[in-house]
């Protein structure tokens, strides 16, 4: 990971039940709002790039298999699987 400065940045017109909530999980997890936004991020494009790097293995894993099944409809299938539990 490339360590720049940081950024400042603001957020505007989110909803009083949003920030609500947000001020109660920062509290809940001893943080300031900042850091829990942050942290928040950092878990969305952490998850992204699994899920991206989840794809192509078994984009890579289908290729290589003689699999008439596409590895959306996999992806499509674990998760119904997962959803039905």
């Amino acid at each position: 990971m490339v360590s720049l400065m940081p950024v400042n940045m603001s957020l505007k017109n989110v909803p009083d039940g949003v920030y609500a909530r947000l001020k109660k999980r920062a509290e809940r997890n001893h943080r300031s709002m900042n850091g829990e936004i942050i942290d928040m991020l950092e878990q969305t494009i952490e998850s992204e790039m699994n899920e991206l790097a989840l794809q192509m293995r078994l984009d890579k894993l289908h290729a290589s298999q003689k699999c008439t099944v596409s590895s959306d409809e996999i992806v499509a299938m674990i998760r119904r699987d997962r959803d039905s539990r």
